[in-house]
């Protein structure tokens, strides 16, 4: 299998946001999201990592 690529907290922002989902809050360099219309939906949690 593969190894999957590296990506920034950015970029992996924007493809979750096409997704549905929407930033709810930043506490250092931890993003949270969560979906904006179907709740029982799983929350996200991710560093913001610079690449």
């Amino acid at each position: 299998m593969p190894k999957l690529p590296t990506i920034s907290g950015d970029k992996a922002v924007k493809c979750f946001e096409r997704l549905g989902y929407e930033v709810v809050r930043q506490k250092g360099s931890h993003i949270r999201l969560y979906h904006k219309h179907d709740k029982q939906k799983k929350r996200l949690l991710f560093p913001d990592i610079k690449n």
